[in-house]
């Protein structure tokens, strides 16, 4: 039987990301509003906005995945709950079944990176976004320099503990979406201006993803945090982080 630790680092990683995405979202709330959750599996990220504010259950939102479980999942929660301003269908991505300009806010959390285009996903949400719309875009950044100070031993080295310690079996469409288009920072920077976006906010995440390792070795976490902390006061800090948040204007 195998022992599986708390999941220390892992909850500070999803916590920060989701904190930032959210201020990001309530930087921009106003009544009547429609909101878009791009890839939105069970609907996590709709529920936390719907659940910030008065001004929110006031709003509508609107989620699409392309996995009809997790939409299923979605609109049971719905269903049991009684809510009535969110919505959820099974969707492409690459093909979003809106009409031009019907949002007010695009979310897109951690989805470009199992995409073979995220270009043409990011050129869909612009053409869904209203004039003057808003999109918070997470993903992964393959230019994270503490990765390449690292190295590529201490990389595999912590894949294999993770391996030896996750006990969750992979879902077969998981295995078949892993991380297929990870970019650099400069690469997506690009490729946003390229789309017509204007780039409101560069956020960094966290400073490392949680893994097994670091919620072992508690003291060296305890550093990390603290570091990640200093990073998050000082400017243009956004490559030493596993992933990259985007506020976006169109």
């Amino acid at each position: 039987m195998r022992y599986t630790l708390p999941r220390y680092s892992v909850s500070f990683t999803w916590y920060k990301s989701r904190k930032l995405v959210s201020d990001l979202f309530s930087d921009e709330a106003k009544e009547s509003m429609k909101i878009l959750d791009v890839g939105c599996g069970d609907g996590g990220n709709i529920r936390m906005f719907n659940g910030l504010s008065p001004i929110a259950e006031k709003m509508y939102f609107y989620g699409v995945d392309a996995s009809p479980r997790l939409i299923e999942l979605a609109n049971e929660y719905n269903k049991k709950n009684e809510i009535k301003n969110c919505f959820f269908e099974v969707g492409n991505a690459e093909d979003l079944p809106y009409e031009d300009g019907e949002f007010d806010i695009v979310v897109c959390t951690e989805v470009l990176e199992h995409l073979l285009h995220p270009e043409i996903a990011l050129s869909e949400i612009y053409r869904v976004l209203k004039n003057g719309g808003a999109a918070t875009i997470t993903t992964p950044n393959r230019e994270n320099i503490l990765r390449k100070i690292a190295g590529t031993r201490l990389k595999e080295y912590i894949e294999k503990d993770y391996k030896k310690i996750e006990t969750r079996p992979i879902p077969d469409d998981e295995k078949l979406y892993g991380h297929i288009s990870v970019m650099s920072s400069k690469e997506l920077v690009q490729m946003v201006k390229n789309l017509g976006f204007k780039i409101e906010k560069i956020k960094r995440a966290s400073l490392v993803y949680g893994q097994p390792f670091f919620d072992r070795h508690q003291v060296m976490f305890g550093i990390i945090l603290i570091i990640d902390s200093i990073l998050d006061h000082i400017p243009r800090t956004y490559n030493f982080s596993w992933g990259i948040v985007l506020k976006l204007i169109k």
